[in-house]
């Protein structure tokens, strides 16, 4: 693991997550342990998803591997001071996009049935354009 990120413990992880769902408004960024998606895809009005093909996640990864190696990076993920390592961030990707993403988008698709505002980012240009 990259220095600087440490991994919260189950039991403290959890009990934080449902004190923030248990707020009125509440705003999460990132996906977090896998068993805390469906109780906030259940709360939630809004849902942003960013759906990109898996080959983009792995370019733009790389483009920030690379210029983070260059010194270049303006804002390193989650306040890492280590570049995380190569390998590791390509399986993650990969693992989340085989293992995860299929379940999350199905939960989704029952969210939008009942309701909740779910819009996906599908490129890097829709991220750049994108407004809430």
């Amino acid at each position: 693991m990259a220095s600087g990120l440490v991994l919260a413990p189950e039991p403290e992880y959890a009990a934080e997550h449902d004190r923030i769902l248990a707020q009125p408004a509440w705003l999460l960024d990132g996906l977090g342990r896998l068993d805390s998606i469906a109780p906030r895809i259940e709360r939630a009005i809004h849902v942003i998803l960013v759906d990109m093909p898996l080959w983009q996640h792995f370019w733009l990864a790389a483009e920030r591997q690379i210029a983070w190696a260059r010194r270049e990076l303006q804002e390193p993920p989650a306040g890492l001071a280590e570049m995380p390592p190569t390998r590791a961030l390509f399986e993650t990707i990969w693992t989340l996009d085989r293992d995860w993403l299929p379940e999350i988008c199905e939960r989704l698709a029952q969210a939008e049935r009942t309701s909740t505002d779910v819009r996906r980012i599908g490129s890097p240009e829709d991220l750049e354009t994108f407004e809430i």
